[in-house]
C-alpha cells in the first residue's frame, strides 16, 4: 500500500514538473491551464492507473462511437481511486470545455483532448438537418459537392447563419459538411493538408486515416469527424 501511494505521489509530482506549474487556484474552464499541462498531468494519473490495476480507466462506450471518441476518460474513477485529487480546470467534469480521451489504447495508451463546443455546434446542425428532411420528405440541405458524397451545407435552406468553429490545430476555423445520407461531421481536410505540407510527407496514401497526423502531432483529437484518405493529390473524407 505504501509503495502504491509513493509511486503515484512521485508520478503526480513529475508530471506537475513537466507541466510547469501547479494548477491556479481560480482557474476555471481552462482559461490559465494550457493543454500541455491539463494533458501531462491526466497522463500521469492514468498510467499510473494501468501499471497499478492493468486496465484503462475508460468510461464504458457504444461500438458505434468514433474511435477518437470513444475511450473517455474516467474522471471520477481516478478521483475515488486516488489517482487525481481533482479534474484539471479544463476538464468539462470541472466546467472546462473539454473531455479528456485515450488514443492507441493497445499499444501506447496516450491522452488527448476533445472539444466540447465542436460536438455541441455539430449537433446542433444536425438535428437542424434531421428537421428540414422530416418536413421536405426526405430533401437533404445539399451544398456544392466537396468529394464524392460529401457537400457543404446549404444553411440559406435551413434559414440559419452559417457555423464556422475554431479549430483545436491552427488558428483557422473550421466548417461543417453533410453527407449524401445526412450525417453532418467537422470538416478538417484543410488542416490535414496543411500539416502533412508543414512534416514533409511524403507517401501519405500510406496512412489507413489520416486523421491520426492530427492527433500524433497535438493534444487534441478531431471531433466530430469522419476517416480521411489520400485521393487525387489530397486529403478527402471517406465516402
Amino acid at each position: 500500500m505504501k509503495k502504491r501511494l509513493l509511486n503515484i505521489g512521485c508520478a503526480c509530482m513529475i508530471a506537475l514538473l513537466l507541466a510547469g506549474c501547479m494548477y491556479p487556484n481560480n482557474a476555471r474552464g481552462g482559461q490559465h491551464v494550457s493543454p500541455r499541462e491539463s494533458a501531462v498531468v491526466v497522463q500521469a494519473a492514468v498510467d499510473q492507473y494501468l501499471a497499478d490495476k492493468r486496465i484503462l480507466p475508460i468510461k464504458t462506450f457504444d461500438a458505434n462511437t468514433d474511435f477518437y471518441e470513444r475511450y473517455a476518460v474516467d474522471m471520477r474513477k481516478l478521483i475515488q481511486e486516488g489517482y487525481m485529487s481533482q479534474p484539471p480546470p479544463a476538464a468539462f467534469e470541472r466546467g472546462g470545455k473539454y473531455y479528456f480521451v485515450i488514443v492507441d489504447p493497445e499499444e501506447k495508451p496516450t491522452v488527448k483532448m476533445l472539444d466540447i463546443s465542436i460536438i455541441q455546434k455539430a449537433g446542433e446542425v444536425q438535428r437542424a438537418v434531421d428537421d428540414y428532411r422530416r418536413k421536405n420528405h426526405g430533401k437533404l440541405p445539399l451544398g456544392p459537392e466537396l468529394s464524392l458524397n460529401w457537400h457543404d451545407i446549404d444553411y440559406e435552406a435551413l434559414r440559419m447563419a452559417p457555423v464556422e468553429m475554431k479549430s483545436p490545430f491552427s488558428p483557422q476555423n473550421v466548417a461543417l459538411m453533410i453527407h449524401r445520407e445526412g450525417q453532418v461531421a467537422v470538416n478538417y481536410a484543410a488542416e490535414i493538408m496543411k500539416l502533412i505540407q508543414q512534416l514533409n510527407i511524403e507517401n501519405p496514401q500510406e496512412r489507413a486515416d489520416l486523421r491520426s497526423y492530427l492527433a500524433e502531432h497535438s493534444y487534441f483529437v478531431p471531433a466530430k469527424s469522419v476517416p480521411y484518405i489520400w485521393q487525387d493529390d489530397r486529403s478527402v473524407a471517406e465516402p
